[in-house]
């Protein structure tokens, strides 16, 4: 199993491909979605503990996308296997993604987005957060205020 913030997930048996890992951490309660890759390979049907691997070329990485900032090591309960940091986070979780991006309407309780941002998914793309997370290719100019959700007001 593997631990992050005093949560732990469901156990990951050394047969596990992608999905089943990225399931089993998603599993955890204060984990929403991460991205499993192995390390070296493109090779899809690789499994947790594969025999193809070795200390230097092996195991596989979790990119967390939707915990934000510089996160704590998730841990092991098999004292075999040793978790690294391979990148500090850098995304920041700002109220309607900053004042140059967006505003908190109290009043109503979601974001209004500058004319460049829309709604995202958390992971720079659209979707329905309501966070002004999306930069827009094509923005909308808007002669009067759209919520993050895109209603009129």
């Amino acid at each position: 199993t593997l631990t992050f913030i005093n949560e732990t997930s469901e156990r990951i048996y050394s047969y596990y491909n992608l999905s089943r890992i990225q399931l089993a951490i998603e599993s955890m309660k204060n984990v929403d979605s991460v991205t499993v890759y192995f390390a070296n390979t493109s090779i899809y049907s690789f499994t947790a503990c594969s025999s193809s691997f070795t200390y230097s070329t092996g195991g596989f990485y979790v990119q967390f996308n939707t915990e934000l900032g510089d996160l704590p090591l998730m841990t092991s309960s098999n004292s075999s296997v040793i978790v690294t940091e391979y990148s500090k986070g850098t995304k920041s979780n700002l109220e309607c993604g900053g004042p140059t991006v967006g505003m908190c309407d109290r009043k109503l309780g979601v974001c209004v987005c500058s004319d460049y941002y829309g709604s995202s998914n958390s992971s720079n793309a659209p979707g329905n957060l309501g966070d002004c997370g999306y930069q827009m290719l094509n923005p909308i100019h808007r002669s009067q205020e759209v919520n993050a959700f895109g209603e009129s007001s």
